[in-house]
């Protein structure tokens, strides 16, 4: 179709016309999958990835299981992003297990090789950890021996949720580090520390 050169209309001077009529295609067929009309997951697929992550599976694996099912990426009626996106709002409205869970699930996994494990924490009014004190077997009697002075070493925000990191080691009678324990805690106050 051949759009006018100018307006044959003098009345609307400067003005092209409007022509509901499209002289090209909107989208080649192997970018259909870039529209955002075509970024929504289906819910199988939403349900088939969300079992997969709970057997341990990562998240790219499954999509690209879901790719190679499908004869490849270009076939998938979303992108990987899409994916992430939607999963990750599913774990917020689910409330998955969170890192903080999984960490002391983690810790009484090893109470269970390691009887002498300490392990010490805080909630507040949300339920959220807010602070975790843990130290092994071979800390615990490392700091019956060697106990008379200890340090902290604070790795200072560098975690991702900005918690402080502190380390609590001495000296063995070799002048070795002993790391007698560990703690995640909220903040650097007073409180904390007594």
């Amino acid at each position: 179709m051949r759009v006018p050169d100018c307006d044959p209309n003098p009345s609307n001077e400067g003005h092209k016309p409007f022509l509901a009529v499209h002289n090209h295609d909107l989208v080649i067929l192997s970018q259909l999958h870039f529209l955002r009309s075509n970024h929504e997951v289906p819910e199988v697929m939403t349900s088939h990835v969300m079992s997969m992550n709970r057997c341990g599976i990562k998240t790219s694996s499954a999509v690209a299981h879901m790719a190679l099912q499908s004869s490849g990426y270009d076939n998938l009626p979303f992108q990987l992003k899409d994916v992430y996106n939607k999963v990750a709002t599913l774990r917020k409205l689910d409330n998955l297990p969170s890192d903080s869970k999984g960490a002391l699930a983690f810790l009484d996994d090893l109470s269970t090789k390691d009887p002498d494990i300490y392990v010490e924490y805080k909630l507040d009014d949300q339920n959220h950890l807010t602070n975790l004190l843990w130290a092994d077997g071979v800390s615990r009697r490392d700091y019956m021996l060697f106990g008379e002075v200890i340090a902290f070493d604070s790795t200072y925000m560098t975690n991702k949720y900005n918690k402080p990191l502190k380390i609590v080691f001495g000296i063995n009678q070799h002048f070795e580090t002993c790391v007698f324990g560990y703690v995640v805690i909220v903040d650097e106050t007073e409180d904390i520390y007594c």
